[in-house]
């Protein structure tokens, strides 16, 4: 493998920090722990057919709980994840133009041309986040295009499968 990773090595190499910054932000914020683990643990009274114990590990208890409940009942782990990737994902989108030529702030960008954009410019901007770099998940989400980025932004957000 190069020092340097292409782009199908992207996904694979970014995606553990937001995670990992994840578990240090929980570890420094009890209340969020706390609040996390009662989600999670709402969850499985919910959807596990028994409680966890040596017959039904924690991990077959999770795995029990479809898709659509991770998706639709977990406000808390949503604002967690948000937050971690907001503050941990330093990453530049490169973009090309493949419309017509257009402007931003005064400046020509040419069709075909690529659009570097670091994503700290929206995620720590003090202007959308106030005090951006404290691990705030209940902050107020601003308003208006593109201010959060996550892992891309636009109508055609996709990752590069590795």
């Amino acid at each position: 493998m190069s020092e340097t990773p292409d782009a199908t090595q992207l996904p694979e190499e970014a995606d553990h920090l937001p995670a990992s910054w994840l578990v240090t932000y929980l570890g420094c914020h009890p209340n969020w722990r706390n609040e996390a683990r009662a989600e999670v643990k709402k969850l499985i009274a919910s959807y596990s057919p028994e409680t966890v114990s040596e017959r039904n590990t924690s991990s077959t208890a999770l795995s029990s709980i479809p898709l659509s409940a991770w998706e639709n009942e977990t406000p808390v782990l949503d604002m967690l994840i948000r937050e971690a990737i907001r503050l941990s994902q330093a990453y530049v989108a490169f973009r090309r133009n493949v419309g017509p030529a257009m402007y931003i702030d005064g400046k020509v960008i040419p069709t075909g041309a690529l659009v570097a954009h670091p994503a700290a410019n929206v995620h720590l901007d003090p202007a959308l986040y106030p005090d951006p770099w404290k691990f705030d998940p209940a902050r107020p989400q601003p308003k208006g295009n593109l201010t959060y980025l996550g892992w891309g932004g636009g109508a055609f957000l996709r990752c590069v499968p590795y």
